[in-house]
C-alpha cells in the first residue's frame, strides 16, 4: 500500500483527529490495519494477554537449561562466571533430573538446553542424561518430542561430538566470536591455545557438513569497540560459509554481563544500537532485518515449567541468575522451593501487560515487554536496566529501512 505525505503526517500524529483525512482514506488505512478504533484496540490487547498467559502457564511442556558443568576451557578477561567453582555434575543430581522429568507424565515435550560453564566438556554426562531421558516409559510410550540445543563457545566441537549430535536430539547450536579473529582471540582465548578462532571456524565447517540439519545462530558479541568489525566478519563469513541457510549470523549486543574489556562504559544503549543497525543498511548495504515482528515467544524466566539446574543442583529460573544464591529457588537434589516467593514474583509480580508505561506504548505488545530477568533486577534488586526495545524511539526510522529492502528486493526480481 502506498501512501501520500498527507496521509504518513496524519499517522505520525499521536494526537490525531479522524476528520483529518477522507473517510475513504481512513478506510483504507483500517483495512490495512494501519489505524484501529479503540475498542478494536483493546480486544487485541485483551487476545495477546490471553496468549500469553496460556504460553506462561502451558504445562504441556517441560523447558530445562542443564549446566553439566561450571568449568570452562576459555579464558576471557570479561567473564562474570570465572569465580564460579569448577564443579562438574555428580550422579546425584543426575539422578534427581530423572526423577524430575519422570514425574511430570504429562508433557507432550521436552526441551533441553545446555549451558556452561563450557558444555561440551561433560559432553558424556550429556549424552547419558539424555539417554536415560529418552527411555523413561512414558516418554517412550507415549511419543513425548525431545528437543535440546547448545550453547558453547565451539571450541571442543570436534568431529566425535558433532557425528553424536542427532542422538542427542540437539536442533539448534550457538557459538559466539567476539569479531575479527585478532580481536576474538584476545577477547576469548583457550586456556592454553590462545587461537581459538581458527578452531571454532573449522569445526563450524565441519558442523554443517556432518549435520546439515542442525541450525547454528552465530552471534558476533558487539560493543563499542568492536562494533565496526561487524561487516568485516559478515563478508569473511560468507567467504568461508557460504549463504548457508542454516547458519544464521547476527549482531549480540553485549550487556553489562557479557563482553566488555573496558567494563560498564563500552556497551550500546539502544540509541546507539539503532545507530549500528542503520548504518549497517546505509553505509554497506547489509540487510540484518528491520521488521518489527510480534515476539510472541515467552523465555524460561516467565514460563511455570521451566528452570535452570546447574551442576550443584541449584535451580534457577534465568541462565543470569547462576551462581546467585539470592536468586536460587530450590535444589533438585532436596525438597521444595527454598525461595517460592522468588519464583512467584517472576511469574506475576512484573507482567509487562500491567504495567503502566507499557499500556501506554505505542509498541507494546510488539516488543513482548523486554527481558523479565531485567524487570525482576529493576524492581527488586535496584538495578536501572533499561527493558524497552530499540523500535521504542527508532520505529519510523527502522520502517523506513525495511521499506527500502522490499523496494530493492523487488527491483532485482
Amino acid at each position: 500500500m502506498e501512501v501520500d505525505k498527507e496521509i504518513i503526517n496524519f499517522l505520525k500524529d499521536d494526537e490525531f483527529c479522524e476528520h483529518s483525512i477522507s473517510l475513504e482514506d481512513l478506510e483504507d488505512l483500517k483495512n490495512a490495519n494501519f489505524v484501529f478504533d479503540n475498542d478494536e484496540e483493546d480486544d487485541i490487547l485483551l487476545e495477546r494477554l490471553l496468549m500469553y498467559n496460556n504460553r506462561c502457564s502451558d504445562k504441556s511442556i517441560l523447558n530445562l537449561t542443564i549446566i553439566p558443568t561450571l568449568a570452562c576451557n576459555f579464558n576471557c578477561g570479561y567473564c562474570y562466571e570465572k569465580k564460579r567453582p569448577h564443579i562438574t555434575i555428580n550422579d546425584v543430581t543426575k539422578d534427581n533430573i530423572i526423577k524430575l522429568i519422570s514425574n511430570q507424565n504429562h508433557i507432550k515435550t521436552i526441551s533441553i538446553q545446555w549451558y556452561g560453564g563450557e558444555p561440551l566438556l561433560a559432553f558424556d554426562k550429556m549424552v547419558d542424561i539424555t539417554n536415560r531421558v529418552s527411555n523413561i516409559p512414558f516418554i517412550k510410550d507415549n511419543g513425548v518430542k525431545i528437543i535440546a540445543d547448545i550453547t558453547t563457545n565451539g571450541y571442543l566441537l570436534d568431529e566425535t561430538i558433532i557425528e553424536q549430535l542427532d542422538k542427542i536430539f540437539v536442533k539448534t547450536i550457538q557459538i559466539t566470536v567476539d569479531g575479527i579473529e585478532e580481536t576474538h582471540n584476545k577477547r576469548r582465548p583457550h586456556l592454553t591455545n590462545k587461537d581459538s578462532y581458527q578452531k571454532i571456524i573449522t569445526n563450524i565447517s565441519n558442523l554443517v557438513k556432518l549435520q546439515p540439519e542442525i541450525i547454528v545462530h552465530l552471534r558476533v558479541n558487539v560493543d563499542k569497540e568492536n562494533k565496526d568489525e561487524f561487516p568485516i566478519l559478515l563478508k569473511q563469513f560468507n567467504d568461508v560459509f557460504g549463504l548457508n541457510k542454516n547458519i544464521q549470523i547476527y549482531p549480540g549486543f553485549v550487556q553489562d554481563t557479557s563482553a566488555c574489556n573496558t567494563g560498564a562504559g563500552c556497551t550500546l544503549d539502544t540509541k546507539n544500537q539503532l545507530d549500528f543497525k542503520l548504518e549497517l543498511f546505509f553505509k554497506y548495504g547489509i540487510n540484518i532485518g528491520y521488521y518489527p515482528f510480534v515476539r510472541d515467544n515467552i523465555c524460561m524466566a516467565q514460563h511455570a515449567n521451566s528452570f535452570v539446574i546447574d551442576a550443584n543442583g541449584d535451580i534457577t529460573k534465568c541462565w543470569l541468575d547462576v551462581g546467585r544464591k539470592d536468586k536460587v529457588i530450590g535444589n533438585i537434589n532436596s525438597k521444595g522451593f527454598i525461595n517460592h516467593r522468588l519464583y512467584t514474583k517472576y511469574l506475576t509480580a512484573c507482567h509487562p501487560f500491567y504495567d503502566e508505561n507499557c499500556s501506554i506504548c505505542k509498541i507494546f505488545p510488539i516488543c513482548g515487554g523486554g527481558c523479565q530477568h531485567d524487570r525482576i533486577e529493576n524492581k527488586y534488586f535496584a538495578a536501572r536496566h533499561n527493558i524497552c526495545s530499540v523500535y521504542k524511539n527508532g520505529l519510523g526510522e527502522l520502517l523506513y529501512t525495511h521499506y527500502l529492502t522490499k523496494k530493492i528486493n523487488n527491483n532485482e526480481k
